[in-house]
């Protein structure tokens, strides 16, 4: 939806290519649900704050999502991130 609202349809294409891909390779190996849910609950949160008008705070719960997400990739994890 985000990408959408940028006009640009290159990058929704390209933004809806990489979220199949990953859904693909990616869903179908979560143990954890729990991780799932909050991910869910996030991206609400997102675009509760965009439907409010409040970007600054959409812009800080989207940056807070990603630094979630990159924490819980298998390459952070080897890291110690």
């Amino acid at each position: 939806m985000c990408a959408e609202f940028c006009g640009n349809a290159f990058f929704v294409q390209a933004v809806q290519h990489q979220n199949r891909l990953r859904r693909l390779l990616e869903f179908g190996s979560y143990a954890n649900s729990r991780r799932v849910q909050d991910w869910c609950r996030e991206h609400v949160a997102i675009i509760e704050a965009i439907a409010a008008g409040d970007l600054n705070q959409a812009s800080a719960r989207m940056r807070l999502h990603l630094e979630h997400a990159l924490a819980t990739t298998p390459v952070a994890q080897k890291n110690g991130n």
